[in-house]
């Protein structure tokens, strides 16, 4: 919470901060005040997915916000629903999906040598900032 205490400030002296906040509670509320665009990460489960939508419903309120769909199996049908349902209730999301990848899963305490779909968003954020900053 202090940390967060310190972002929002001014315009001009813009950086990227990163904040890994729970989809609830006062650390949500606190990130969301000082947030500029919140990335609300969902699997293709529709239980992940339900709560991803309430999230995202709330960051909304407050500022731009987009789901991320993470830990996707691109070939089966619970993705091809998911997507199904974000297109047809015109949800925010981001272009790029995180592929499921066991080198990401076990990549905890290593400096990864590839990034996958990471380097795709990356550059769509950029994409965005660009967009916030015209």
């Amino acid at each position: 919470m202090a940390t967060l205490a310190h972002l929002g400030g001014d315009p001009a002296a813009r950086e990227w901060s990163i904040i890994d906040a729970p989809p609830q509670g006062p650390l949500l509320d606190k990130t969301l005040a000082v947030a500029d665009f919140v990335i609300v990460p969902t699997s293709d489960s529709p239980m992940d997915l339900q709560q991803a939508w309430d999230t995202l419903d709330r960051a909304r309120r407050a500022t731009r916000a987009a789901l991320l769909p993470v830990r996707v199996e691109a070939n089966t049908n619970a993705w091809a629903q998911t997507l199904a349902a974000l297109e047809q209730t015109d949800t925010a999301r981001f272009d790029t999906f995180i592929a499921k990848r066991q080198p990401i899963k076990t990549s905890l305490g290593i400096n990864p040598k590839q990034l996958y779909e990471y380097r795709d968003l990356a550059d769509e954020l950029t994409r965005i900032a660009k967009e916030e900053l015209a």
